[in-house]
């Protein structure tokens, strides 16, 4: 196993963070978005996901998928530590646990993208 590419596991990871607060603030401009409640903001944290996954996959030169989960790993402890930052009760560790782990699947999902060759 080769040591990670962290300069595209981290490019990877901002790309989506940019992407999915880019996309946040442009619905909630034009209104699209009415509360945080509204199903269009998990579904875009979601593809920003696979965004993530597939700019660290394509960035490393070999082990897209890996890098694509370090990737949603990386964008899941900057969101998640924003997110705690502005809570006023305690973290729910489960819910930290599993929102982890599907950050790191969708991840590697985006990676398993970026590894497919088109031929």
């Amino acid at each position: 196993m080769t040591r990670p590419n962290w300069a595209a596991v981290l490019v990877g990871a901002l790309t989506g963070l940019a992407g999915v607060l880019l996309a946040f603030l442009l619905l909630g401009i034009i209104g699209l978005v009415d509360s945080p409640s509204d199903i269009a903001l998990p579904l875009l944290q979601l593809l920003a996901l696979v965004i993530t996954g597939f700019v660290a996959g394509k960035l490393a030169s070999t082990e897209a998928v890996r890098h694509g989960g370090y990737a949603g790993l990386v964008f899941f402890a900057i969101s998640s530590a924003i997110a705690l930052a502005g809570e006023t009760g305690a973290a729910n560790l489960l819910e930290l646990g599993f929102n982890g782990l599907v950050s790191a699947v969708l991840g590697s999902a985006g990676g398993a993208l970026a590894g497919v060759r088109s031929e």
